[in-house]
């Protein structure tokens, strides 16, 4: 049911937009086929390395006897 309504919604805002600009109906177009198709495919092939998500560089230091962690991703350091 709600796919049916997403997809006339889609193709009602694409048949508005036709008479106001054909570039912008063209750029809507191409960002609600990317959203809708490239998207979750990107995203499942991003699940191969959530494991290394966090652990992608882990740099251990002494700094005045205290263990300083940094890692990646421009996470903040942590003290223990």
């Amino acid at each position: 049911m709600t796919t049916k309504i997403t997809v006339s919604m889609v193709l009602l805002t694409t048949a508005l937009l036709v008479p106001l600009s054909t570039t912008i109906t063209i750029l809507y177009a191409g960002f609600v086929l990317f959203v809708t198709f490239v998207c979750p495919y990107w995203l499942l092939w991003m699940q191969r390395y959530k494991k290394y998500a966090c652990v992608f560089f882990v740099n251990v230091a002494k700094e005045n006897g205290i263990v300083v962690k940094s890692m990646a991703l421009g996470m903040k350091q942590r003290y223990r």
